[in-house]
This record gives structure tokens, C-alpha cells and sequence, in this order.
């Protein structure tokens, strides 16, 4: 048997090596030339198979790329052979087009660095002393986001499901012992001039290598052949390849193992400019020579465009190449049902095509920077692209911090690395939902702001949620909308829309707006979770921003995706998908799709149907609060010490506990059945305003902050849309609490020895909840009230906290009269016991999730 799995691991090795082997083949280069365009550069794709393991005792298949929902520690293995010769030949990298969160790398078990990805692209060298000329092995471990870092990216709405894993493809890159390591263009346009300067990074490894494969004689051949004189030059062309602009050769020296960075200027004269109707792109080709060997070269596509602000007159707005630009966008989010967020190029591609036909000209990539292919084909299409930062909902307090603001610091260095030279990147984006009413959220864009300016040319923005006081909008270019509370009255959005306008001065404003849907639900836009709805909530908000010249809008979003949490206010099957999207995970184009493409496309709107939904109340409130109150009442006229008993509990509590003290029998099936009526009339009531805010993000958020667990969440949102359900299950909890309490009071009475019968320990606790009982007719129409006056639930929320704290207020009286104790000490033993049964769970909470931050976030944002 030991015999038979040696035998079929080495089958499997085999079968890997030649695998890798097979992805050496000159026959796939011309695929990975679309991310990697070079002659001279060995390129092999290490996507395919490998083996993954937990623990690293236990190994099973895994094909690469792929996205994991496992959220801890997950290890990737191979073996790939380098053919003989080629390893002095070549300085070996890896370069990755995604991977979240942070990895480490072994290669043939040296450790060679751990690295953060957070998805974007990024190049690790391997030492030269580390390659063998035959059978590699890689392996990789792979962490997930920890602290506030993971905090920031789960715990808001609608957050996008974290994968881990090697998300997208990798690429093993032969280059040449001096190779160009980065290109950086920046470009003036001066009428039909373009001045365009190239910095040009040219790092080396162990040149002794180089002058060895070159065989070089002459004069710079020194001794110690550490250092090599070689000339640089580039190349401007068109896609038919015609030169357009080239530069004399620069000549540079370079030694082993440094970056040197040498800037090339051209002059280019009746270029055509990049548009989104007509994506003009060229070639910019950099070659490293010896004299006139070629040893490296990179190829990059570049567009000259230029995107400003325009602030002046009465209408703030966007120009490109001096004309307008109407923002007409979509957020993209990665995720396709069966491969999560793990793409194709084919599926980038289907994608990029959709939006085309869909009119749109800008795409939000929301939650992770876009894959570097995704970016190549929006040049192509003429797609202009937002990238930003994923900080999105959080408390003001968290962007402040170290951890936070440094993590944002490098991502957006990454970002202005990989993204800088396409034309289609026109925006970075510096967070979204956050309190602008706090300075501490202010300093993280102030230092932000700094680097992005410094580094970058292009535009800078950040959307602000709905009611801030102010907005801290100096630095930006243009600002941008969202209400997280997805309202329904479109007067209000409309309010809030111009009162922005006039707040942010002279920037440009445009609107991200969108809606979830029930799967199937086809009843009219008069109900909220209707496909019609979407549609009628988009051509709305569309012309909000049109009537009140704003710059433009994105839809949220372009496609469903995964959630990181599940969902309460759709009640779809699968409460884990996000149904805002034009099309669903397949890519099935929904109603909101033709809607979207009308207004894009100045096309005639469809016709949508209104429907006549209304909000429904559960029959069985109004019957069961009916039966509760006949039952009320017929105890209270059938049975004279019961109607006495309430009115000298209500009126004359000391009385009554002194009554209970003294071992005057109350009967027990009067005190159950009376808790009964008490258990029910509160799950009649806390169902109806439950039930009633099952479309609410007010009470998702507030779930969302208190009960961490997702299964937990799911199953609180089941009950939520099921008010048969949860009403008995709150009137059991409410009935199991009043006998825990009574149990409580027992063993209080033991530990103090005082004389306190089971039987009046019930009863204790059931008669200190009798003041619920005055909530009993307003529970059974509490639901229609509601529906009439939403704005009351407030009034009624405060009329449970009051019955509430009036029941302990009374337990306490209670206590004291039957142990013969000072009411003061037991209010006071009491005022203890309830706050540390609050804070403590509230200081796990704050601990682990930051649960008062979080909480300060919600008030100010969603109760405000």
C-alpha cells in the first residue's frame, strides 16, 4: 500500500512537469504578449494544475486560477522544470496579476519574501542561486486579511464576497540580466503638439552574466565584469506599426544588482487624441541595446487624452479634449456565477462588450482594482475607468489609523505603478459612505491627497454619503453621492442632491445610485423589490442629475455578485447574492438593462408597469391580539382577586410584594396564564416593527454591528420575513427569560437564605412585566399604524423602552420588598448587574469589531 501512494505521487509529479513543460511552448507566448509585450522575454503561464494543502501533510488537485471562500491559511505547490541552458541565460520573476490577501513565496524551499497583493499586479524576483537547471519546486502560502484591514473590507453593507487565493493568472518572465523593469509616461498637449517624457527603470542582476552570454571583448569587459555600457532608445508607433516619434540613443552604464532611471523625451505632432468614441492607441516600444543587439525591449499601448475640472461659470463640469464629458457609468464588480471572482479573458472580454452595448462610457471598479487585461481591453473600447481605493461605509475614526492609512499609502502607490500609463484611468478614487463630519476621516485624505498629486496626474474624487453637515472637498476634483439608505421618496434624494451642490462650491457632482431586486418579482414599480422598480428608480435618479446639472451618475451596479454577508432586505433564496445588477451572475440581461441603455443612448424609454402593490399585514397580528385581549379581559371580570391583584400591582406595587412576601396565595394558572398574554403581546409587537423594516438598511446595519455571526444574521432575516414564525419564537424567548429570571430571584434567595418559594419567584417576575399589557391594543394594529406613519416607529420604539425599563424598575421594587432589603442597595446591585450584562458583551464586541466606532458611524450616517 506504501508502495502504490509513492508510486502515485511520483505519477503525479511527472504529470506536473510535463505540464509545466508544456506551458514553456513558444505556442502560448502570443496570449501572454497581451499583458507582457516583449521579444526578448521568456514568458510562461504557470496557471493550470496544482496541489493544494491546509496543513501541509494532506495534498489534493487544485486548478489556478481560482477563488477560495476558505478564510485562513491555504498552501499551493508545484513543480516546474527550466531546461537545461537556460538558467544563466535569464533573471527569473514572477508576476502576478492578483492575489489577495498577502502571500509568501518558497522557491525550492528558500524562503524569498512575503509580499501584500490586496489584487494588484506586482513582479517578485527569484535569486539566481535559487533556480536549478532542472525540476523547481514553487511553493505558496497564502494569508488572508487580518485585523482592521479585514475589518474594513467585511463589516459593511453590501460588501463584496473576500476570496482567497491566487485569484487571477500568474506568469513565470525570463528576462535578460539588465531588463526594463518599469516605464512611466507623463505627456503635455500644447495645440497639436504632445510633449511626451518616458522615465524608463532599468534594473540588472549579475551583469558578469550578460558580458559571459554576449561574449564581450572590448574595453568595459573590466576584470570584475560587474558593470556593462549599454544605450537606450524608444519608439512611438501606431497599431499598423508606422513610427510615429523615436529618440536617439541614450547611452547609460549600469552595475550588478541596481535600478537606474533614465528619462526619454519625443516630440509627437498631429497625433490623434483618445476619446471614448474613437480609442486612438499607440505603441511606445523601449528597447535596451549593445550596440546594435537588442537585449531587452517592452512594448506598452498609451493614448494622449486630456481630462480636466472645469470649475469656472455657473456649471461645474468635465472636459475631455476641451469637450464635455457626460459620466455615464456603471460599477463593476469581479464575480461570475461557478468561477466567483476568478475571470476569463473571454469573460473580461463578454463583459467589456456588454457595457459597450449597454452606451456607457465610465466603469466604477468597485471593491479591488481591475485585472490588468480588463484594463487593456476598456483602451481598446474606449471605456474610461474610476479606480479607487476599497474603503467604503467605515467609521471616520478607522481611515485615521496607522494600519489603515498606511495599508491605503502602498495600495495606492501599486496603483499609480500599474495603472498610471493607460488612458482608459482617469480617476482614483479615496473612499465612499465614510462621515465626512470628522477630522479624522479629513486626514486620511489630506495624505492621500498628497500622494496621489505628487505621483499622478489624473483626477482625484471620493462619494459622500447622504445628510453630511459638511464636505471636506478641498483637493478633489469632483465629488460624488450615494444615499446608503437607498430611499424611496425621490424628492428627497432630489433635495439632497442640490443642497450638495451648493455645499461643495464649484466641483463637479455626480450621483451613484441602484437598487436590489427580488428574483421573479414582477408586481409593478409600486413595489419596491420589483424589476419595474429597478428600472423606475434608474430613470428617476437619471433625471435628478439631469435636471440639476450634475456631471453625470453610476448605476450600482453592472452585475449581481457574492456578498460577504448575507442580505435581509430582498429575501431572495440565496440571501448571499447581490441582485443590483443590470444582469445576473450568467449575465442575463434584466429590465433595468433596456431602461439604462435607453437613457445612455437618448432612446425611448420602456414602458413600465406600475403595478398596484401594497404593504400587507399578517392576519394573524390582528387575530391573535384579539384572542389575547378577550382572554385578558374575561379573567379580569371573571375573577375578582385577579382584577384586584393587576390594579394593586400597577398602583400599589409595595403592597402587592409585600402580599407575595407574606404567602398570600396568588393563583399560579392566573400568574402563567398571564405570562402568556405578556409573551405574546411583546412578540406581537417587537414582529411588527421587525416585519415592517425588513426592507430597511437602518435595521440591517444595526444587525449587521451586533451580531457578528453570518449564519446567525441569515437565520434573524428568515424570521424577519416570516411574522407567523418569529412572533411565537419572540413570545417563547420572552416566556424562557421570565421563568430564567424567576430561577435568578430562587438562587438569590438561597445564597441569602431568606425564605422565597419557586412558585413566587414566577410570580415575582411574571406581575414586574404587567405594565406590557397596556402595549396589548396598540400591538395587534401596531403594523398599520406603521404602514400609515413611518416616521412614528420612533414614537413606539421609545414606548417599548419605557415599558421596559418601567418591568426592571419594578422586578427591582420587587426584590427589595420580598428580601426585606433597602430598595436603594438593590437598585444599586441591580444598576451593576444589568451594566455589566451590557457592557460586557458590548466591550467583546468593541474589541474585536469596534462596535462603539461602528455605532457612531451608524447614528451619524443612518440615524441622522
Amino acid at each position: 500500500m506504501k508502495f502504490q501512494l509513492i508510486r502515485l505521487k511520483n505519477l503525479v509529479i511527472i504529470a506536473m512537469v510535463l505540464f509545466s513543460s508544456f506551458a514553456f511552448s513558444e505556442n502560448q507566448q502570443g496570449n501572454l504578449k497581451k499583458i507582457i509585450n516583449s521579444e526578448k522575454r521568456f514568458l510562461a503561464n504557470l496557471s493550470g494544475a496544482w496541489e493544494r494543502s491546509l496543513d501541509m501533510q494532506t495534498w489534493t488537485p487544485v486548478n489556478i486560477p481560482c477563488s477560495e471562500k476558505y478564510d485562513g491559511k491555504i498552501i499551493y505547490k508545484r513543480a516546474v522544470k527550466i531546461p537545461q541552458g537556460m538558467t544563466d541565460n535569464y533573471t527569473w520573476q514572477i508576476y502576478f496579476l492578483g492575489i489577495d490577501h498577502q502571500i509568501e513565496i518558497y522557491w525550492n524551499e528558500q524562503f524569498i519574501g512575503r509580499y501584500v497583493g490586496a489584487l494588484t499586479p506586482f513582479t517578485v524576483r527569484i535569486p539566481e542561486k535559487a533556480v536549478r537547471n532542472d525540476i523547481n519546486e514553487i511553493r505558496f502560502v497564502l494569508l488572508p486579511a487580518e485585523g482592521r484591514i479585514k475589518q474594513i473590507r467585511n463589516q459593511t453593507l453590501n460588501s463584496k464576497q473576500s476570496f482567497t487565493g491566487l485569484i487571477r493568472d500568474l506568469i513565470l518572465v525570463g528576462t535578460p540580466q539588465s531588463w526594463i523593469s518599469d516605464i512611466k509616461t507623463i505627456y503635455k498637449i500644447k495645440n497639436d503638439i504632445i510633449d511626451l517624457k518616458v522615465d524608463v527603470s532599468i534594473t540588472s542582476s549579475e551583469i558578469k552574466n550578460l558580458v559571459k552570454r554576449l561574449n564581450l571583448t572590448d574595453s568595459l569587459n573590466i576584470k570584475t565584469k560587474d558593470k556593462i555600457l549599454l544605450s537606450l532608445q524608444a519608439d512611438l508607433k501606431k497599431k499598423n506599426g508606422e513610427i510615429v516619434a523615436t529618440t536617439n540613443s541614450k547611452q547609460l552604464t549600469i552595475e550588478s544588482d541596481r535600478t537606474a532611471i533614465e528619462s526619454l523625451s519625443l516630440g509627437i505632432t498631429n497625433a490623434i487624441l483618445w476619446t471614448p468614441d474613437n480609442p486612438e492607441l499607440y505603441d511606445l516600444q523601449i528597447k535596451i541595446k549593445r550596440n546594435d543587439l537588442v537585449i531587452d525591449d517592452l512594448t506598452t499601448s498609451i493614448g494622449f487624452r486630456s481630462i480636466v475640472a472645469s470649475t469656472s461659470g455657473e456649471n461645474s463640469k468635465l472636459l475631455i479634449n476641451g469637450e464635455t464629458l457626460k459620466i455615464k457609468g456603471v460599477s463593476y464588480i469581479e464575480d461570475f456565477l461557478g468561477s466567483g471572482q476568478t475571470l476569463t479573458e473571454y469573460q473580461i472580454k463578454q463583459d467589456i462588450e456588454l457595457i459597450k452595448k449597454l452606451g456607457a462610457n465610465v466603469i466604477r471598479a468597485k471593491y479591488n482594482p481591475p485585472d490588468p487585461l480588463f484594463v487593456k481591453y476598456c483602451d481598446i473600447y474606449g471605456l474610461l475607468l474610476m479606480v479607487e481605493l476599497p474603503l467604503y461605509e467605515v467609521p471616520a475614526a478607522v481611515t485615521n489609523l496607522d494600519e489603515v492609512k498606511i495599508h491605503m499609502q502602498n495600495l495606492a502607490k501599486q496603483y499609480i505603478t500599474n495603472y498610471s500609463n493607460s488612458p482608459s484611468v482617469f480617476a482614483w478614487g479615496i473612499g465612499a459612505g465614510v462621515d465626512e463630519d470628522d477630522k479624522h476621516y479629513n486626514s486620511y485624505c489630506e495624505s492621500l491627497l498628497k500622494l496621489f498629486s505628487k505621483e499622478s496626474d489624473k483626477l482625484k474624487y471620493k462619494i459622500v454619503p447622504h445628510n453630511c453637515e459638511n464636505v471636506y472637498s478641498e483637493g478633489f476634483d469632483f465629488i460624488g453621492y450615494h444615499d446608503l439608505r437607498k430611499n424611496i421618496d425621490l424628492s428627497i434624494i432630489n433635495s439632497e442632491f442640490v443642497r450638495l451642490k451648493s455645499l461643495i462650491g464649484n466641483k463637479p457632482l455626480f450621483m451613484a445610485y441602484g437598487s436590489e431586486i427580488q428574483i421573479n418579482n414582477h408586481n409593478g414599480y409600486s413595489d419596491p423589490l420589483s424589476l419595474e422598480y429597478q428600472a423606475y428608480n434608474i430613470l428617476n435618479s437619471y433625471k435628478i442629475v439631469e435636471k440639476n446639472n450634475g456631471v453625470g451618475s453610476v448605476l450600482n451596479s453592472f452585475n449581481d455578485y457574492l456578498q460577504n454577508k448575507p442580505s435581509m432586505t430582498t429575501d431572495n433564496p440565496d440571501k448571499y447574492v447581490n441582485t443590483s445588477g443590470l444582469v445576473d451572475r450568467k449575465r442575463n440581461e434584466r429590465l433595468s438593462f433596456a431602461t439604462m441603455q435607453a437613457l445612455f443612448n437618448n432612446e425611448k424609454e420602456p414602458l413600465l408597469n406600475a403595478g398596484s402593490f401594497a404593504f400587507g399585514v399578517p392576519v394573524i397580528y390582528l387575530v391573535l391580539g384579539i384572542i389575547l385581549a378577550i382572554v385578558l379581559v374575561l379573567l379580569t371580570n371573571r375573577f375578582r382577586r385577579f382584577r384586584e391583584y393587576m390594579f394593586r400591582s400597577l398602583l400599589r406595587p409595595y403592597n402587592f410584594y409585600a402580599d407575595i412576601r407574606d404567602q398570600r396565595i396568588i393563583s399560579s394558572m392566573q400568574t402563567i396564564l398571564l405570562g402568556v398574554i405578556i409573551s405574546f403581546t411583546v412578540g406581537i409587537y417587537l414582529s411588527s416593527i421587525l416585519h415592517f423594516f425588513k426592507n430597511s438598511e437602518v435595521l440591517e446595519y444595526l444587525l449587521m454591528i451586533i451580531v457578528p455571526s453570518n449564519s446567525l444574521k441569515e437565520t434573524l432575516f428568515e424570521l424577519i420575513w416570516m411574522p407567523e414564525l418569529s412572533l411565537f419564537i419572540i413570545a417563547l424567548i420572552s416566556l424562557i427569560l421570565a421563568f430564567l429570571t424567576g430561577w435568578l430571584i430562587r438562587m438569590i434567595a438561597i445564597l441569602t437564605q431568606v425564605r422565597v418559594f419557586w412558585s413566587d419567584c414566577i410570580t415575582i417576575s411574571i406581575w414586574a412585566a404587567l405594565p406590557t399589557v397596556l402595549l396589548l391594543p396598540i400591538s395587534f394594529v401596531l403594523m398599520r399604524l406603521l404602514i400609515m406613519s413611518p416616521g412614528s416607529s420612533w414614537f413606539f420604539l421609545f414606548l417599548y423602552f419605557v415599558t421596559a425599563i418601567w418591568t426592571i424598575l419594578r422586578l427591582l421594587k420587587s426584590i427589595s420588598v420580598v428580601f426585606d432589603t433597602r430598595t436603594s442597595r438593590v437598585y444599586t446591585i441591580g444598576g451593576i448587574i444589568f451594566a455589566l450584562f451590557l457592557l460586557i458583551p458590548l466591550g467583546y464586541l468593541h474589541i474585536k469589531y469596534s462596535f462603539f466606532d461602528f455605532w457612531t458611524y451608524y447614528s451619524n450616517i443612518f440615524l441622522n
